[in-house]
């Protein structure tokens, strides 16, 4: 685990200067190493432990509004015989506690090998909008690799419109807020689902780092040849499916998470979340986030 101050070269004052004009979160995965850890990096095993222990069956259950994140294979010569294409499905289910702000349950998974044909995953994200009383309100993928084409598609084959697909551009900025979102669902434990043995292997791989003169994260794996296809696909539909409207609000967070992680722990992480917003908003000159 590595600690800002093991560096002879950074001194005590500096880290203590950087405390207080970083955002929390930042400081802590950066400076503090609180979320590089050996169990994990910017979402621990503790929490994936406490996500795979609700032990939710991939089922889709009628009457439900369905949000779809994917991460297609790149198109790119290199990679296009290795990656894998992801899709993941989440609905917002009642939160007990704040019924304004629904926790979200992972209910569909389906994986695609390398050079499958564009046209046997359209055809299964058309077979999920058949299914009797499910609605997919939104989807999400991630442009890395593949650019506009899937958006042009689907709009075009009349699967979507444009206000119910989202391509990301997966941008420093941009992945930051989606990951940001994502690790909060995972802290907060407001994610519901089952032991995957990918998206574990995947999940307990990402590393966050701080660029230099960057306000944002870069996320991305500790170890070389690990893919990020899972992790991807999961948090685009965790993004669409809580925004960020109010989710970052300390009034709209129990204060008793199930399973209990500790009054403390929760309100430096509401705390630091909602400070790097803040940060964002502060710099950006595009749409403010809430």
């Amino acid at each position: 685990m590595y600690n800002w101050l093991a560096n002879s070269n950074n001194s005590l004052e500096e880290y203590k200067t950087k405390e207080k004009s970083t955002p929390p979160i930042i400081f802590a995965s950066v400076y503090a190493a609180k979320y590089i850890l050996a169990s994990g990096g910017f979402i621990t095993l503790e929490q994936y432990n406490r996500f795979k222990a609700y032990d939710y069956p991939l089922v889709i259950k009628p009457g439900y509004n369905m949000f779809l994140g994917g991460d297609f294979a790149s198109e790119e010569p290199k990679s296009k015989n290795t990656d894998w294409t992801v899709l993941y499905g989440v609905i917002p289910i009642k939160n007990v506690d704040f019924p304004m702000n629904p926790r979200l349950r992972v209910v569909y998974r389906m994986e695609f090998a390398p050079r499958t044909k564009r046209e046997v995953i359209y055809n299964e994200i058309r077979r999920l909008q058949k299914l009797p009383n499910v609605y997919i309100a939104k989807f999400a993928y991630d442009k890395v690799g593949v650019g506009d084409s899937v958006k042009r598609d689907l709009i075009q084959r009349g699967m979507f419109n444009e206000k119910n697909i989202e391509a990301l551009t997966y941008s420093l900025p941009n992945k930051s807020e989606v990951y940001i979102n994502f690790q909060g669902l995972f802290h907060q434990d407001m994610i519901e689902g089952s032991h995957i043995d990918k998206l574990q292997e995947q999940i307990l791989a990402l590393k966050v780092e701080h660029p230099p003169g960057s306000i944002h994260l870069k996320i991305h794996h500790k170890t070389e040849g690990v893919r990020d296809d899972e992790p991807d696909a999961l948090a685009n539909a965790c993004f669409i499916a809580k925004g960020n409207e109010g989710y970052f609000e300390s009034k709209f967070v129990s204060n008793t998470p199930k399973p209990a992680e500790g009054n403390d722990v929760v309100s430096k992480g509401i705390k630091a979340n909602k400070e790097f917003l803040e940060l964002i908003n502060k710099k950006s000159v595009g749409p403010k986030y809430i």
